[in-house]
């Protein structure tokens, strides 16, 4: 429920909720304690594309061991690449760059070929489909 006196900041997302920065961010805020208001989140239709609006409880802010951390500051630290190699270990870039190498990870694994393992023994090849017949034959032919 909105609390008249409460500080409210909104995010507004016009890409896919799924593949969205800003769902990132709403779920490292949520992690490290941060209050949202209520609702949340509402999906809207509009021009015939869905968007999500993100609503943040900013009364309050986190609460670390060597500090604490309003929205604002939250917000500014995750969208600042810089700040968060200077303060690599701080809980926002920890969150920020497990966020980062996960969504590399996974384009990485996405746009990779797939090939086949094929083995005898303790021989092992692996074909892919972009190899040249020759080699497919040559594979084939060692296991």
């Amino acid at each position: 429920m909105i609390k008249q006196g409460n500080t409210y900041h909104i995010v507004v997302d016009h890409d896919d909720v799924r593949r969205s920065p800003n769902t990132d961010m709403a779920a490292a805020w949520h992690s490290l304690g941060g209050a949202f208001g209520t609702p949340q989140l509402e999906k809207v239709m509009e021009a015939g594309k869905p968007y999500a609006t993100w609503v943040y409880d900013g009364t309050e802010p986190i609460v670390f061991p060597d500090g604490k951390m309003t929205f604002e500051e939250f917000q500014k630290a995750w969208n600042s690449l810089a700040w968060c190699q200077t303060n690599e270990w701080h809980p926002v870039a920890v969150m920020r760059a497990f966020r980062d190498n996960s969504r590399d990870m996974k384009r990485q694994a996405h746009e990779m070929a797939t090939g086949i393992r094929l083995r005898k023994g303790l021989t092992t090849a692996v074909v892919y489909d972009h190899y040249p017949e020759w080699l497919k034959q040559d594979a084939a032919r060692l296991v």
